[in-house]
């Protein structure tokens, strides 16, 4: 078992000076490049909304400049959490984390042991715990348990819920080329390796909602989407609809007579760089239908169905890789299941079920690390493309997996050094300030 420690900017706040005093600023790593939405270049900034969250009712927000996707069934508002801190644990044992997590909380009995739980004295107050799991098949088990329509169509072999899975060595970075130092291949800072936080990096931290019923949906199940979502939809959902050298211009071979059953596809699928223009050509879809004989450099300008796309990985990778193609960021997250912010919902818009609030939903709990909030805010804004989007008149249904996920929350930490993971920065004050005496900080 192991365990993440880090910090926000509330609780940088809370130091003397606050995050944008003289203490914080003589250690926090600076961005090299361009400046946060709120006008600062340090490397932790809070999270924003990004173009396909919903804010005020509305995807994009009130008087989004385009016309945005639509969220069938979870039109969740946005809540940017404000956690001081945020403790991630992993294990293979969910009763060796509920036991780590009652011992933090003042159980005092560690393993069956009696060892006294740490004295936080009221500091720290702990909110609601999210689950996540990861293993091969599980969410086609999870599904079958709690007899979810979609159930046989997710793939049994998938780690994931919805059916894909990529490998670490092509879609993350080394773990040196995500922190505020970097590596040869990048870096965004002006932090050096020996520096207090130079080994550090960003969290971001978030919470999504799944649609499957729509990212599943057979052929005339939904009205708004007759024509179902087989894996070759899904596929240039996740992936892209131009991968050169492939015998039909997807990401993965596909079950031509039944694109449903089991996901339809294999469930580990190569994820290939073709470049950060490579969401803009299939967005232009210049080329027209993918053609299996033409060069690569055509083919890469086609998609399967000949209609603009944009595909989720391609999107990302707009900015997700070093000039040398290494991706500067290492995703840590995994499926759940809860009620968390969970409206009332209906199954189908005809002939469905009505599911009451709170019910038990897939969800994406989201991890990724990364060297500085405004690098992930940039990509997370490429990843909802809106401007290929309306610049080549993409139909918004078609727009990457941005319709099938709603994040209900974001937050971005501070995961400092294993030498000073334990409050950073606190050796260098000399009294706690009334503010947080009086303001218990929460844990998330």
């Amino acid at each position: 078992m192991f365990v993440f420690v880090s910090y926000s900017v509330r609780y940088f706040n809370r130091l003397p000076g606050g995050i944008n005093g003289a203490l914080v600023q003589r250690f926090m790593p600076q961005i090299l490049n361009g400046r946060n939405p709120d006008g600062t270049t340090n490397a932790l900034a809070r999270a924003v909304a990004m173009p396909t969250d919903v804010v005020g009712g509305v995807v994009g927000g009130p008087g989004a400049p385009v016309k945005n996707v639509t969220k069938d069934r979870f039109n969740v508002n946005l809540m940017l959490e404000n956690n001081d801190m945020l403790f991630q644990m992993r294990s293979d044992s969910i009763a060796n984390l509920n036991d780590v997590l009652a011992w933090l909380k003042g159980s005092n009995s560690l393993a069956g042991n009696g060892i006294p739980s740490p004295a936080f004295n009221g500091l720290l107050s702990f909110q609601t715990t999210r689950v996540q799991f990861v293993q091969q098949g599980m969410p086609r088990q999870v599904a079958d348990t709690n007899n979810f329509e979609f159930a046989p169509r997710i793939n049994p072999d998938s780690p994931m819920w919805m059916g894909f899975a990529d490998q670490q060595v092509d879609s993350s970075g080394p773990a040196q080329i995500c922190t505020f130092a970097g590596n040869a291949s990048a870096g965004l800072t002006n932090a050096t390796q020996g520096d207090y936080f130079g080994q550090g990096a960003i969290q971001h931290f978030s919470h999504v909602i799944l649609d499957l019923f729509q990212f599943y949906a057979l052929p005339n199940q939904d009205s708004r989407h007759p024509d179902g979502e087989p894996a070759t939809e899904r596929l240039m959902y996740m992936f892209r609809a131009n991968q050169t050298g492939s015998p039909a211009g997807l990401a993965s071979p596909f079950n031509a007579g039944d694109a449903f059953t089991n996901g339809g596809c294999p469930a580990f699928v190569n994820n290939t760089f073709q470049g950060a223009n490579d969401a803009a050509l299939a967005a232009q879809d210049g080329g027209g239908q993918f053609t299996a004989g033409d060069p690569a450099s055509k083919q890469q300008t086609e998609t399967f169905t000949g209609l603009p796309r944009i595909g989720h990985e391609s999107a990302l990778q707009r900015s997700s890789r070093a000039s040398d193609t290494t991706p500067i960021h290492i995703r840590m997250d995994g499926p759940g299941l809860s009620v968390m912010d969970v409206p009332a919902f209906q199954t189908l818009p005809s002939g469905g079920t009505t599911v009451p609030a709170g019910s038990n939903q897939p969800k994406l709990q989201f991890a990724i690390f990364v060297p500085t909030s405004e690098f992930f805010r940039q990509m997370r804004t490429n990843v909802a493309a809106q401007d290929l989007q309306v610049q080549f008149a993409v139909d918004p249904g078609d727009n990457g997996i941005e319709r099938f996920i709603t994040t209900t929350r974001r937050q971005n930490f501070l995961v400092p050094p294993r030498p000073v993971r334990a409050f950073p920065l606190v050796e260098f004050t000399s009294s706690v300030s009334a503010a947080t005496a009086a303001d218990p900080p929460g844990a998330g």
